[in-house]
């Protein structure tokens, strides 16, 4: 997957002061050198650091996750979204003002449904906006046929080196939170166990896709999620990274 990241950031102009040499005293030869004037270097054009934005297919043909990097509990949300022939535009953004936010930086993980008018199973130039900053990133056809997204049951895709994402449904204010991720049987699976929530925590009573940020090294090709007592296997999409 090529990624090409382009920036918008001012150019910080750098100003040399340069101190004038003392006078000599009346008794200095007459013809001593003249003082010069060290030449001053042409400043450097400096940017802004690269943001660190990924993306994958989460939900085979339906739903790509993209990853940002900041606070775990501010995730960005999605602005707009436009499709045009093969080509995807997300504008991200972060959430109300009013949110309160850890100082942690974390990748975090924002799910997109695939619009009408993408032929998922070709090539799709993502953009993505987000803080002013814009990537482009190739991804590869959808690796198997578009699934029913009524069916909402949880996938899981490869975002990023070394990150999952894990599409659940359920509460939209309730997102489920991993306590523990263990390897399986083998190597390629990984055993993911959601924390019990809080029976006073407030959820809203709507059915929606959750995509939750599972760490993992490469090679897991499968989930086991073990939610409230069940067990529940995944297959985990390949990614390009």
């Amino acid at each position: 997957m090529r990624t090409r990241l382009i920036l918008t950031a001012s150019v910080l102009g750098l100003a040399a002061l340069v101190s004038g040499c003392a006078t000599t005293a009346a008794t200095s030869p007459t013809n001593s050198p003249e003082a010069t004037t060290a030449p001053s270097e042409a400043p450097e054009e400096t940017t802004a650091p690269a943001a660190d934005v990924t993306a994958g297919w989460v939900s085979s043909g339906t739903m790509i996750g993209i990853v940002t990097i900041g606070s775990s509990t501010c995730v960005p949300v999605v602005d707009a979204v436009l499709a045009e022939g093969d080509t995807l535009s997300v504008t991200l953004k972060d959430p109300d003002a009013s949110t309160p936010c850890t100082r942690d930086l974390q990748p975090r993980i924002t799910g997109v449904g695939i619009p009408e008018g993408i032929d998922v199973t070709k090539p799709v130039t993502l953009g993505v906006a987000y803080n002013d900053n814009t990537t482009t990133i190739d991804l590869e056809a959808a690796p198997a046929p578009a699934a029913d997204p009524m069916e909402m049951a949880p996938a899981a895709g490869y975002v990023g080196p070394n990150t999952i994402g894990l599409v659940t449904y359920g509460s939209s204010t309730c997102v489920p939170s991993v306590e523990s991720a263990e390897p399986g049987d083998d190597a390629s699976n990984l055993v993911v166990t959601f924390a019990t929530p809080d029976a006073n925590q407030p959820c809203t009573s709507d059915l929606a896709p959750r995509v939750t940020t599972i760490h993992a090294d490469a090679g897991v090709k499968t989930l086991t999620v073990v939610d409230a007592g069940t067990e529940t296997s995944v297959n985990v999409l390949a990614g390009s990274f």
